[in-house]
């Protein structure tokens, strides 16, 4: 690319380079220029057409990190070899197809910190998560044929397999549950109940251990169970807190009772058997008090789980019912806006004639010289009236800007929207009635804005560039042109004035700017602007019409003109008078230069005009394919079928058949002729 050279002359030690949307297909012409970046860490390759990468990139030793998603990488195969060249590589941003290519990545990159925005870690540790459920699972599975076989699972206890799987179950639907008000206490829960799982088992195989007897190894297993069960109460009792803190509370106090006495039974069992078979029918009632609550809390948690299901459902019913009624005002307002289209179309194809019979009217008083860069009629198909009110310069230059601001969100809209651009009279029409929608102030303004303009194109620059975009007889791009001049020259004036006055402060340079802009400019001042801005020969000639036509000598008022004075008063006075010698009103000053700019562009796509003029059939500045296709093949510059297909590409990428005279202008001056090297525009003008 040309950028990179350029870019290599003015930093080589850049450290960040972004080619996004470049539509660069290989790398491989782009390194030898890229490794010249000694310090280079960053290479932003988003959006272009990359199906693969160089095989060995290691020469980018600096290299951290690259981003080469959204392009045409098919498989991550294709891209690995190059990717493991880099030494430094730490961040990688890249379009995956699955989880597979993503463990591909991590498993050959150890070094990689950041995988499309995201930590690394990150990945590895839900791997790891998978892999330590899959552990615990086994782990649960030997536990329980350990239990088996030591003899716990016993008819008396009912602690078997069975049992265990229940509460299994029971727990998965716990959890099922919490998952539904809180995703992230899924893994807590579930690293919670292998504790509990273990720490049970644990209990009950030391109890095996000591060789207890019989009686106490049925209380410990019924112990088991109830902790089991109560491992499952547990969670529930939390979740009903969750949905309902002051019912939630009770029934934790009521359990915390329960628990208490089931755990005095059991201390009171195993230290006095004969008081057990007392205490366990006290147990069994209070465990079916326990299980009569357990299924109000699942009764209620069932009730809020179909309530919420109710309003999950309404809640879809409204944004379904919001939904179609907005697909019904935008199909009513996209129709609005054709019918809205047709009619103005209507007005300006039917202007044409109307205009040409106002024009005849005026008579020939009313005609300009041919020649003059600046002249404005109604020559373009605008629907005005004869007798337009004139605004005011001011008011007129408001309005114009209102019109550009407008143009400039509308194209943007354009490009996002992937819709056809306006001419700036199209737009200047769709502006007015968007303002004011009434058929009648849309022409009063419109002839208003066209009768101001031939008032005030001759004395003002900024009027006459907008009167020959609305004629399509300049780009609307020239605007920032004459907008830079305008800033390019008060530049240079502060920076001479900084120049003649080095030990002025800043702010005193600020006020003599501001002086001179508002007032006149010394012949040194606008003397030295115009050879900094122009080549020799174009400021030998601005300076000998500003000489000429421009420069007025401005002597002063107050020389004495009765009695002699002194030498020193003298020189003063003569002093005076050789600077105010040859001075130019700051705003002349300007002036001038604009014209001459504009003049010059003028010169610059006369003969372009006059050939795309020719071509455009209803003048309206717009071209088809079939009409940009007859363009290129009227300036003769050696296309071939490839060539305009190119062309039209670029310029008509979404075939909306909508070729603006700007649009043209745009791609002929960076599009070369082939072969030839030089751009089309400038072919066409005949300066090549």
């Amino acid at each position: 690319m040309d950028e990179l050279p350029q870019l290599l002359r003015q930093s080589p030690n850049l450290q960040t380079i972004n080619l996004e949307f470049s539509e660069i297909e290989s790398l491989d012409p782009l390194m030898p220029w890229l490794i010249q970046f000694s310090r280079l860490k960053e290479l932003q390759l988003f959006g272009n057409r990359l199906e693969t990468l160089p095989k060995d990139l290691s020469k980018l030793r600096s290299l951290e990190k690259l981003d080469i998603s959204n392009n045409l990488i098919a498989s991550i195969d294709l891209i690995l070899p190059g990717l493991l060249s880099l030494p430094n590589l730490i961040e990688l941003h890249v379009t995956l197809q699955d989880f597979s290519e993503e463990q591909l990545l991590l498993n050959n990159l150890p070094k990689l910190q950041n995988l499309n925005g995201n930590p690394v870690d990150k990945y590895r540790a839900q791997i790891s998560v998978q892999e330590q459920d899959s552990d615990d699972e086994k782990d649960l599975q030997q536990s329980l044929l350990a239990c088996q076989s030591s003899g716990f699972f016993s008819e008396e206890t009912s602690l078997n397999q069975e049992y265990l799987e229940k509460i299994a179950v029971l727990y998965d639907e716990i959890r099922a549950l919490w998952v539904k008000e809180d995703k992230k206490k899924d893994s807590v829960l579930a690293e919670d109940f292998d504790e509990g799982l273990k720490k049970i088992m644990g209990e009950l195989s030391d109890v095996l251990k000591d060789n207890k007897q019989e009686y106490l190894i049925n209380v410990y297993s019924l112990k088991a169970k109830f902790d089991l069960a109560l491992l499952c109460q547990g969670k529930l009792l939390d979740l009903s807190v969750k949905k309902n803190d002051k019912l939630g509370g009770k029934l934790k106090e009521s359990n915390d009772l329960l628990v208490q006495v089931f755990r005095e039974t059991i201390s009171c069992m195993a230290s006095f058997e004969p008081k057990i078979r007392k205490k366990i029918s006290s147990m069994k009632n209070q465990v079916s008090h326990f299980q009569k609550e357990s299924e109000e809390v699942l009764e209620a948690a069932d009730q809020l789980q179909k309530e919420a299901k109710v309003h999950k459902e309404a809640k879809e019913f409204l944004i379904k019912r919001f939904q179609d009624e907005k697909d019904e005002l935008l199909a009513e307002i996209e129709a609005l806006q054709e019918e809205n289209k047709k009619y103005l179309d209507t007005i300006i194809r039917h202007s044409k004639s109307y205009a040409e019979g106002v024009l005849s009217s005026r008579g020939s008083e009313d005609l300009r010289n041919e020649d003059d860069s600046r002249k404005y009629s109604m020559s373009s198909p605008s629907m005005v009236k004869q007798n337009g009110k004139v605004l005011s310069i001011k008011q007129l230059k408001e309005v114009i800007e209102e019109i550009y601001a407008s143009k400039v969100k509308y194209d943007e809209r354009c490009s996002e929207g992937k819709m056809p651009r306006e001419t700036m009279e199209e737009h200047m029409y769709n502006y007015l009635n968007k303002k004011y929608g009434l058929r009648n102030l849309i022409l009063e303004w419109a002839a208003s804005i066209i009768a101001s303009v031939k008032k005030y194109a001759q004395e003002d620059n900024d009027v006459a560039v907008f009167g020959l975009i609305l004629k399509n007889e300049c780009d609307e791009e020239f605007r920032f042109v004459q907008v830079q001049v305008k800033k390019t020259v008060t530049e240079l004036l502060r920076i001479n004035l900084r120049n003649k006055f080095p030990l002025k402060s800043a702010g005193d340079i600020n006020e003599m700017v501001n002086e001179r802009t508002g007032k006149y400019l010394a012949e040194d001042e606008w003397n030295e602007i115009v050879r900094f801005m122009y080549n020799e020969s174009d400021a030998e000639y601005i300076v000998d019409q500003l000489y000429s036509q421009r420069i007025k000598d401005e002597l002063p008022t107050d020389r004495p003109t009765r009695g002699k004075v002194s030498r020193e008063e003298a020189i003063i006075q003569r002093e005076k008078e050789r600077g105010l010698k040859n001075r130019i009103l700051y705003s002349e000053f300007v002036n001038f230069l604009l014209d001459f700019q504009l003049h010059g562009h003028q010169k610059f796509l006369s003969n372009f005009v006059k050939v795309f003029k020719k071509v455009d059939m209803d003048s309206d500045g717009i071209l088809n394919e079939k009409e940009f296709t007859k363009l290129l093949a009227t300036v003769n510059l050696g296309f071939n079928e490839s060539d305009c297909n190119r062309l039209l590409q670029l310029i008509d990428p979404f075939d909306n058949q909508n070729i603006t005279f700007s649009e043209c202008v745009a791609l002929f001056s960076t599009e070369l002729v082939p072969v030839e090297n030089v751009p089309i525009m400038q072919k066409i003008s005949g300066d090549s």
